[in-house]
């Protein structure tokens, strides 16, 4: 052995001197008679323990640099009984730590910033008794973790509110769902058969296409309305010419006439909707769609379906070019300021039948067409929806039935008529605005009707709208009931017994289907008044107050059909 320590960057394990080892055993260090320097404190002694650090890669535990001579030197200076006595020693020593110590940075204060940008941690070291600061030779000095903050109280209470508000919310969260469940009447159910000649078939309704088209002049401001309803399984459908200046039904500050809803004019979209509304609750129907068009629009949509040839019933002149009376094409540049076009001291009455002829016209070239693409767009979205479905069947026409006030240009509604004319237009409306009608599921509880037929319209009539129809739950059943789920809904069933004569009984059933308001069963004592009501109403029931223009074509009145979501 050699009294040196080994070669190379790290050394290993010094062995202490035999001073510091007895120390550590317990033992009385010797006495130095000659010039030595004296034994070493015990500061000293454990000062000059290496800490033991594992290497942050590996993990192993990393060689420590050898002391500095002053310790009596290295391990091959003593006898063998100064080895036992070693190694007695190294079996005394604390086990390595196990998680790494904190590693000192030299030359850094507690809580300054280290290489990393981070402070260095706080904590207490062991002194070797020099109380110089001093590194020890390049030995790192142990650190003791400092103690842990403790966390303020706010944070604390602030905790504790969250967690009292979380399990508050539980049973809030799970009430407010169940009272959407039990108020929705958009759900579905299952009937108890998909047979429809037998008991429990039934059928979803889908309402009525409709569509309120308003046409605007170059300005931006509406000069016409047209009401347009769809057949709902086959082609065709209803056209009704709107005045603007018609009285509303239900006068509200600052709006006696349509035309005056239109307002802010400076704010075009909410100006249209709210004209929309008022529109939809004087006819009495919602609109699947509210389209507006103006010059430019009608050029877009006709430029390859024009010219259009129409029978003009008055003399003319748009901008520069007069338009006599008969027969003339029309280009589609000109279908906007046809439409907006006026005759001096003329009713508003005759601009809207030159709007009719012109409807007619377009219809007319539509159907005639073998193109899929005549008309640009989407074919199931927007006025062009519209256009190719009044082109596939029989369309009726009408302007609204009204009579024009005495030294007023406004105009008077026939409620009667109109009701009549909406009635066969729109088979299955919905409403103008929610709640405005209740919804009815009607079932045939005499004998199979899937569809409902002779029943559904005394009951639209009467202002309800149909979500669902069907067979009852058995056949043969006298008496027709009424039933309601909803407390809130008993003013509708008792409303709509009373108009169809007070027939049947009404009934509480709280597990009762959601899709509507109230459900139908209709029996032996009024199935034989509907089928006789609803006879009436499709002979007698208005279908055009206007006399189709010479050369236009023929209108044939259609009331549409159902269109089930059901087999």
């Amino acid at each position: 052995m050699t009294d040196e320590p080994p070669a190379g960057e790290r050394a290993r394990r010094a062995r202490p001197s035999r001073g510091m080892r007895a120390t550590m055993l317990g033992r009385e260090p010797e006495v130095v008679t000659t010039g030595a320097e004296p034994p070493a404190s015990l500061a000293e002694a454990l000062a000059a323990i290496p800490d033991l650090e594992r290497e942050p890669a590996t993990g192993a535990w990393s060689e420590v640099a050898a002391p500095p001579a002053d310790h009596d030197g290295w391990s091959g200076n003593g006898s063998a009984a100064d080895a036992r006595q070693t190694q007695a020693a190294t079996s005394l020593a604390p086990a390595p730590p196990t998680q790494p110590a904190e590693r000192a940075v030299p030359g850094l204060d507690a809580g300054e910033p280290g290489p990393n940008g981070t402070a260095v941690g706080t904590g207490a070291r062991v002194d070797d008794g020099a109380g110089d600061g001093a590194d020890d030779g390049g030995r790192r000095r142990r650190r003791v973790p400092a103690e842990p903050r403790s966390v303020p109280w706010y944070r604390r209470a602030l905790f504790a509110l969250m967690i009292v508000l979380l399990v508050v919310a539980i049973p809030l969260l799970g009430w407010v769902g169940v009272k959407l469940i039990r108020d929705s009447k958009g759900g579905t159910y299952a009937a108890t058969s998909t047979d429809p000649t037998q008991p429990g078939y039934e059928a979803l309704v889908e309402p009525t296409p409709t569509a309120l088209v308003v046409q605007r002049n170059a300005d931006g401001t509406p000069n016409g309305l047209t009401f347009v309803g769809l057949g709902n399984t086959k082609g065709g459908g209803s056209v009704m010419f709107v005045p603007l200046d018609t009285n509303v039904l239900q006068p509200l500050p600052d709006v006696d006439v349509l035309r005056e809803a239109y307002r802010p004019v400076n704010e075009p979209a909410k100006a249209q909707a709210d004209l929309s509304r008022y529109t939809a609750l004087t006819l009495g129907v919602g609109f699947s769609d509210t389209i507006s068009i103006d010059n430019a629009g009608w050029e877009e949509l006709l430029a390859k379906l024009a010219p259009i040839e129409i029978q003009n019933p008055d003399a003319l002149t748009l901008g520069t070019v007069p338009l006599p009376v008969g027969a003339v094409q029309l280009q589609a540049s000109q279908i906007g300021p046809y439409l907006e076009a006026t005759v001096p001291g003329e009713s508003d009455l005759n601009r809207l039948n030159r709007h009719e002829v012109l409807w007619r016209a377009i219809v007319a070239e539509l159907a005639a067409s073998n193109d899929p693409d005549i008309l640009p767009g989407e074919s199931n979205a927007g006025l062009g929806r519209y256009l190719r479905g009044l082109a596939d069947g029989s369309t009726s026409y009408q302007t609204m039935p009204v009579t024009q006030d005495v030294d007023a240009p406004t105009f008077t509604i026939r409620e009667p008529e109109l009701r009549a004319s909406m009635l066969q237009a729109v088979p299955f409306p919905q409403a103008p605005i929610e709640g405005s009608r209740p919804s009815v599921r009607v079932l045939d509880g005499v004998s199979a009707n899937p569809r409902g037929t002779g029943l559904t319209q005394p009951l639209v009539k009467a202002g309800a709208t149909i979500a669902a129809v069907g067979n009852g739950p058995e056949f043969g059943q006298e008496t027709t009931t009424w039933t309601y789920s909803e407390v809130a809904d008993k003013p509708a069933a008792v409303f709509l017994r009373q108009a169809l004569g007070g027939k049947g009984t009404i009934e509480f059933d709280a597990d009762g289907a959601d899709v509507a308001d109230v459900t139908v069963v209709v029996g032996k004592d009024l199935k034989d008044q509907l089928l006789a009501q609803s006879a009436r109403d499709a002979t007698t029931s208005t279908t055009s107050t206007t006399t189709p223009p010479a050369g236009a074509a023929s209108s044939v009145p259609t009331s549409g059909e159902a269109g089930f979501a059901g087999g």
